[in-house]
């Protein structure tokens, strides 16, 4: 008789280390909303006085920056919380209003499905927007560079 049970094998060698979450970089669309500017204005003279016992002057900088950069991540993750529930609510009632409008076409039906759609297209965007800033950003520093053979090549291109 056969036995078909699987087989898990996971090799790891002795040199492997886990990376970390990589450099930080702040999200400068945060900077257009002026509740975040309003609350990172009011945090940072908290910080400062938070701090202000520290008499190396670079390790007082390295800490605001620290607790700056952990405001900014916890607001980024409340924002995208709700942005997340948000766009769930919408699709909801999207669904429930299709199935309304299979039965009923009023045109108050139609009004609220398209303002229903816009809401939800304006989310969805908003996350592409991000994509392709977080594509161009991996492209910029991890994309091809422009040797000096390519310069060259342009040089005598356009002098054509």
């Amino acid at each position: 008789m056969l036995n078909h049970s699987a087989i898990t094998l996971h090799l790891q060698s002795k040199e492997y280390v886990q990376r970390g979450p990589g450099f930080w970089k702040i999200n400068n669309s945060l900077l257009s909303d002026e509740r975040f500017v309003q609350d990172l204005s009011s945090k940072i003279t908290e910080f400062k006085t938070k701090h202000d016992y520290l008499d190396d002057k670079g390790l007082y900088w390295d800490m605001i920056k620290m607790e700056v950069r952990g405001f900014c991540v916890q607001y980024t993750k409340i924002k995208n919380r709700e942005r997340r529930n948000t766009k769930k609510h919408l699709q909801r009632q999207i669904d429930h209003l299709m199935n309304q409008l299979k039965t009923d076409r009023t045109k108050e039906n139609k009004e609220e499905f398209y303002r229903l759609r816009a809401e939800y297209n304006a989310i969805a965007e908003y996350r592409t927007k991000g994509a392709i800033i977080r594509s161009r950003i991996r492209w910029h520093e991890n994309g091809e560079k422009k040797t000096y053979y390519f310069l060259n090549m342009e040089k005598r291109q356009h002098c054509k």
